[in-house]
């Protein structure tokens, strides 16, 4: 019966799939907002099949973000980005470069204004990501990055990578704009990385939601950044690479703090 309800999953979900990219083709020739919106129907119709067909359900805990704002999300298997497609409202998801190459995938995602980087060009990467996440931020849609970067590949737990200061870097490049950490579970139980090539069946997700807060806040913050304007002019006044080593280490701290944050909320 598992084989047979895994077996209808799969073959529902992959025809579903074609007929709607073929479906869909036309939104190519309007505004973004059409193209995003085929990417929202297909990724809620194929949580519905999850759970009709799979019977894998979802759960929602804490309050999910609204407007521009940033979220760092725990990255745990390619499913993340269906469900944060399907729950939030036209998110910016920070992806790979490559994954652009990928057909119809890769054209739906630079058409609805997804946010490539090229992962091996280092700060130009980060330049990049500031550039455009200002145009999504100001046209109130929430930016999605995974700080590990990738999926994890770990066996055994914590699979929680250490944090890339990209979202840190992103954060101060918006100073009051809002980061909320995220947490998916389930998702890695349903579609290991390298391991499985089709979801499994009965498997719950939920994603929890955790308490923003903006870079000016954390800077401010005695149990954060623990600086204040004072120390913000002192350190303008300092050599270029004492400059770049007080605001690196900042980073870092953030970047963990917001990974503290992601693993409490019960990322694995």
């Amino acid at each position: 019966m598992l084989f047979l309800r895994s077996a209808a999953f799969n073959l529902t979900f992959y025809a579903m799939s074609v007929v709607m990219v073929i479906a869909a083709s036309p939104a190519f020739l309007l505004p973004s907002g059409a193209t995003f919106r085929a990417m929202e129907v297909w990724s809620r119709a194929t949580l519905w099949l999850l759970r009709v067909v799979a019977g894998t359900t979802y759960e929602v805990r804490g309050k999910l973000p609204e407007g521009g704002v940033l979220v760092a999300s725990k990255h745990q298997s390619m499913w993340d980005t269906i469900v944060m497609t399907a729950i939030l409202k036209r998110p910016a998801m920070v992806l790979k470069r490559e994954l652009l190459w990928i057909p119809f995938y890769g054209w739906y995602a630079q058409k609805s204004r997804m946010i490539a980087i090229d992962r091996g060009a280092g700060s130009n990467a980060i330049r990049r990501l500031v550039a455009q996440g200002k145009a999504a931020i100001a046209g109130g849609r929430p930016i999605v990055i995974f700080p590990e970067g990738t999926r994890s590949k770990r066996t055994e737990q914590p699979y929680l990578l250490p944090g890339k200061t990209g979202i840190a870097r992103l954060a101060a490049s918006y100073p009051d704009t809002v980061v909320v950490p995220m947490a998916l579970m389930g998702t890695r139980d349903m579609m290991k990385p390298q391991d499985h090539k089709a979801p499994r069946l009965w498997r719950p997700i939920a994603l929890s939601a955790g308490q923003g807060v903006t870079w000016m806040e954390w800077l401010n913050d005695p149990n954060g950044g623990n600086t204040n304007a004072q120390d913000l002019v002192q350190l303008s006044t300092k050599e270029e690479h004492e400059i770049r080593a007080s605001l690196a280490s900042l980073y870092r701290k953030f970047t963990d703090q917001i990974m503290e944050s992601i693993s409490a909320l019960g990322a694995p």
